[in-house]
Parts: C-alpha cells; sequence; structure tokens
C-alpha cells in the first residue's frame, strides 16, 4: 500500500492580527460591517479596529499533476479556510445561498448578528496532465483566478492589509474549467470557461471565458503575466423593472522584476467594464468603468528581515465598485502602504505596517467620505504568520 505521504501533500498556516485606526468617526452604513466596534472601510480581510482577528486557519491538501508531452497524469487539491476571511472568498451557490447570504457560517457582516469567523472552501478541483504539446494540465472545479499580485491566501502577500485591484476590479474566486500548455520554456498559454464571478450556483448562471499568457525570462529576473475574464452577468433592471443586458470584462497586466540581489520592483494595471453595471439616481443602469496601477518596492535588508512600500492608484469611476450607492461623487482612491517581513525562522513571519488611503468620493448619506465619514484613512497593522 502506497503511504498517505505520498499520495498527499499536506501544508497550511496560521495568520491573526490587528489594525488600528486613526479615524475617530464611526459612521456605520448597509452595506458595512453594522458591528458595534468600529470597521476600517474600505478595506477588507484587516476590516476590523482594534480587534484581534484570527484571519486564517489554513489547511491544503494536495497531489501535484506532472507535466509531461509524454505521460497522464491526475492530481487535484482542496484548500480549507476558517477565520475572519471566509467571507471574503465565499461563492454564491456553496458558502452564500444564490442571494449572496452566508450558510456556512453566521451573517455577521450583514446582519450584525453572531461571529465574524467562518469556513469555506476556496479551492477544491481535480487536474489531470494530457500528453498534448509539451503537456496540457486541464484544472475542473472551484479554484482562485490568481489576476492580482496580492492574494487571498494570507501566505502569498508581503503586506497584511489587501490591495484595491483584488479586492474590487476581479473575481477572488471561479467555478469552471481551465487549461494550461507551455508554447516554449519561456511561455505559457491559457484558457477556460468559469460560471461568471465568485459564484458556483446562482440566480443567474452566465459562461465567462477566460484567457491569458505569460512570460518568464530564462534567467527567472523577469516575467509578464496577461490575464482576461469576459462574459455575461445577471440582467440589470431598470426604474420600470425592464431587464438590461449586461456583460463584463475584465483584465489584468502584471509585471515583476528582480532589479538587483537585494531589490525588487513589480507593476500590476488592471482595467474592467461593465454594461449596465452602475446605476444613476434615477434607478437606471449605465455602464460601469474601472481601473487602476499598483506599484511594490520591495529591498532586502537582510536574510530575516525585508521591507517594501506599495502604491495605489484605483478609479471607480462610475461607483460600481467600492461604495456602489447612487449619488455618490468622485471616483478616485489611492493609498499607500510601508511594511516589514521579520522572519527569523522558515516558519514564521511577523508583518507590521502602517497604510495611508485618500480619496474624493463623497457619499450621499451625510455628504461625507468613505473612511468613517473622511476622505482620509491612516491604520497600522500587525500579523503573525505561522506555516506548518
Amino acid at each position: 500500500m502506497t503511504p498517505i505521504n505520498k499520495l498527499f501533500h499536506l501544508e497550511g498556516w496560521i495568520d491573526a492580527g490587528a489594525t488600528f485606526n486613526g479615524e475617530n468617526r464611526n459612521t456605520q452604513f448597509a452595506f458595512q460591517t453594522p458591528q458595534k466596534i468600529k470597521n476600517n472601510f474600505p478595506l477588507k480581510y484587516n476590516d476590523q479596529d482594534q480587534t484581534l482577528q484570527m484571519n486564517q486557519l489554513y489547511l491544503i491538501g494536495s497531489h501535484d499533476t506532472k507535466r509531461s508531452r509524454c505521460d497522464w497524469d491526475f492530481g487535484g487539491r482542496i484548500d480549507m479556510l476558517f477565520g475572519t476571511d471566509a467571507y471574503w472568498v465565499a461563492a454564491k451557490g456553496m458558502e452564500l445561498d444564490k442571494n449572496g447570504h452566508a450558510r456556512w457560517f453566521p451573517d455577521a457582516r450583514r446582519t450584525g448578528d453572531g461571529s465574524l469567523y467562518g469556513f469555506a472552501l476556496p479551492q477544491a478541483y481535480g487536474e489531470l496532465n494530457a500528453p498534448i504539446g509539451r503537456g496540457t494540465r486541464i484544472r475542473i472545479g472551484k479554484f482562485y483566478s490568481n489576476m492580482t499580485l496580492d492574494s487571498a491566501m494570507s501566505r502569498e502577500n508581503f503586506f497584511y492589509s489587501r490591495s484595491y485591484a483584488l479586492s474590487y476590479s476581479v473575481p477572488t474566486t471561479l467555478f469552471g474549467a481551465i487549461a494550461d500548455t507551455p508554447l516554449s520554456k519561456n511561455v505559457t498559454v491559457k484558457a477556460g470557461l468559469s460560471n461568471g464571478w465568485d459564484k458556483v450556483n446562482g440566480l443567474y448562471d452566465g459562461i465567462a471565458f477566460i484567457g491569458g499568457i505569460s512570460w518568464k525570462s530564462s534567467s527567472g529576473n523577469t516575467s509578464i503575466d496577461f490575464t482576461l475574464i469576459t462574459g455575461s452577468e445577471a440582467p440589470a433592471p431598470d426604474s420600470d423593472n425592464a431587464l438590461h443586458d449586461a456583460w463584463r470584462t475584465t483584465y489584468s497586466l502584471k509585471l515583476q522584476k528582480q532589479l538587483t540581489a537585494r531589490f525588487g520592483y513589480a507593476l500590476e494595471h488592471v482595467l474592467g467594464s461593465h454594461r449596465n453595471g452602475a446605476f444613476l439616481e434615477s434607478g437606471n443602469p449605465t455602464d460601469a468603468l474601472w481601473y487602476g496601477i499598483n506599484q511594490y518596492f520591495i529591498y532586502k535588508v537582510n536574510n530575516c528581515l525585508n521591507a517594501a512600500a506599495r502604491f495605489e492608484w484605483f478609479q471607480d469611476a462610475k461607483n460600481s465598485r467600492v461604495f456602489p450607492v447612487p449619488g455618490t461623487t468622485g471616483n478616485d482612491y489611492t493609498g499607500l502602504t510601508l511594511g516589514l517581513n521579520w522572519k527569523p525562522k522558515s516558519w514564521f513571519v511577523l508583518r507590521p505596517e502602517i497604510r495611508w488611503d485618500s480619496s474624493d468620493v463623497k457619499m450621499p448619506i451625510l455628504d461625507s467620505g468613505p473612511f468613517r465619514g473622511n476622505n482620509h484613512m491612516f491604520t497600522f497593522a500587525i500579523d503573525a504568520l505561522v506555516q506548518f
């Protein structure tokens, strides 16, 4: 009998942290966390103020698929997450019902009742290698879109907080099938179909195409990745309840470059459009558009300490993504995050950061800004990540 450790690879991590918000106003709105404690909207993941969050108790069980041009091979992966981040990776028809209400955990962020902790399966897929070309891997099930430099998985990020690009511009998970194959030792292409964004089964199910191309230099110091997803979404009703076609398209372009032995740089651009994806004050739909640019600068101080800066600019042109309330004015969000990664052991990382967010957005409620009624927000956050 083959030992289980030869069949499956088990790994995971625990990530816990706290965020301290410098803004004292405590304006709450219907779509924000209706908790007595203050939150850090529009930040997701580390969204609670002055509260210790166990964001992720994350377990991965996997069997790797070997890419081969000669042989078939089979594998798969399942990711299990318990913590306050379960809400942000949940999909309709699985962790959520078809209306988007939580069913695997208390719906505390919507109702204000119960715990913020929950359970989710962000990835659960089977994978096979077909001996086509240089080896074609086909993935079927639920999986991350991996369209941005920041990830829903804590282990994959430099910073504790997440970018606007990850939080508002792209799908977190997809349900469908995708295949990827190398065209050469440097170039890989991918293509597949999914049931829209963050959805296994919803009130409206439509087919979306996802595809892309990536390039990595022979030295491994430079990589470029382009990914696009486009497809139909739920029809949008107007003020007379007539339905209008909705089609959503988003792409991401990522560049990563190791400039020197100590200094690395990354650039990310996202752009999305959604036909009839925003609403006017009259109640009628209009086309939505959003786009942004992020830059990352990472410096290796020594073998135990790295420092980094992230600069974000996100334009929610029709206010359909961050604060989707008719009558909202302004559309610009900027953020600057400075942080450290202290890694005294291979399995432990401590990540302190300071972050400054600013926006020209004015909400129709109280004619106030999006950060607790202000147009700027300063936060200090720190988390610890233990891998096993």
